[in-house]
């Protein structure tokens, strides 16, 4: 992920708002990789499925693992996944409203690229309502995934979507992209600071 997201070059109008930290999926690839040809070996994944995405496995066993990375590397604000990891973090940023204890500190941003809607049925009911969690998404005209992308947007409350000419990758965008990419960064940034403990505020001006 840190390969494409430095590939794409967003620039230090986006970059200069984000502070990445990257988590490798915890298990080894079993399929073809949507990367593969692209970037070298190894390859890892967030769970596994059947051939037809109807059985899922190792989930609760990931969301363990990136609990305890949040516990040890965080707080974090948002989650930013691709293919796989964007469908996990769109549906973890839906399920939160039902379990509270998801995750060790609220998702508050998700930013999903080339994602879907996971069809995990345990946490089915991220879908439900409507996801309030703010959330930034781009799909590629050329993405053999659009469809899904698609639909997902659709379960969101205001989603903001960056449309690119490119297909299943991290995006190089247009500069209307960029500025519409930073203007989400800096709401989110906007929210964590109205968010944050009016005296720890002070304790920082001082």
């Amino acid at each position: 992920m840190e390969k494409q997201v430095g590939l794409a070059r967003w620039g230090a109008p986006v970059m200069d708002l984000l502070k990445l930290s990257y988590l490798d999926a915890p298990f080894p690839a079993e399929g073809p990789s949507t990367v593969q040809g692209f970037f070298e070996p190894p390859f890892y994944e967030w769970y596994r499925t059947n051939n037809d995405f109807t059985e899922f496995y190792q989930v609760e066993e990931c969301i363990s693992y990136i609990s305890d990375y949040m516990k040890s590397h965080g707080p974090f604000d948002g989650l930013m996944g691709f293919s796989q990891g964007a469908f996990l973090a769109g549906q973890l940023a839906g399920y939160q409203r039902l379990k509270e204890d998801l995750l060790p500190t609220p998702i508050k941003f998700v930013i999903l690229i080339g994602g879907g809607m996971s069809g995990y049925k345990p946490m089915s009911a991220a879908y439900d309502t409507p996801i309030k969690c703010p959330s930034l998404h781009t799909i590629g005209r050329k993405d053999f995934n659009r469809p899904a992308g698609e639909t997902l947007v659709t379960k969101f409350e205001n989603p903001v979507i960056l449309r690119h000419p490119h297909g299943h990758r991290v995006p190089e965008l247009d500069n209307d992209s960029i500025a519409e990419f930073r203007s989400f960064l800096l709401k989110m940034l906007a929210l964590r600071d109205e968010d944050e403990d009016p005296k720890e505020h002070l304790e920082k001006s001082t």
